[in-house]
């Protein structure tokens, strides 16, 4: 048997291979596929600033979300809306800048008025 074993895996490449290939991928996949997978991956999530300034909240907002974003929400200025459940926590996003809602729908003012309200 072989003493030396070839071992590959993402985990193993430098960390600007990694943050290339995170180039490509949007702040959801990033975090639904890195974040809390190992120490070295949340500490280069959370030095990259990029990937956090604008996301998009998941249309199934699931365990998940809700602890990855009470760890990571702080960092985020953009919260982008594209779908018609806009219950969002915004506890969890105290340095919320701007909101983007994007809805093939129109959106009726009390909606509106009810997401600054639950924003203040």
């Amino acid at each position: 048997m072989n003493k030396f074993k070839l071992k590959a895996g993402f985990d193993r490449l430098p960390n600007e291979i990694i943050l290339e290939t995170w180039e490509y991928l949007s702040s959801n996949d990033i975090i639904y596929s890195f974040f809390n997978l190992n120490q070295r991956f949340n500490n280069l999530f959370m030095e990259q600033r990029r990937i956090l300034q604008s996301f998009e909240l998941p249309t199934s907002y699931s365990s998940f979300w809700e602890q990855s974003l009470s760890t990571m929400g702080f960092q985020i200025h953009t919260l982008i809306l594209r779908h018609d459940n806009y219950l969002t926590p915004f506890h969890l996003f105290p340095n919320l800048k701007s909101i983007i809602i994007s809805s093939k729908f129109f959106i009726d003012y009390e909606i509106v008025d009810a997401i600054m309200k639950n924003t203040s």
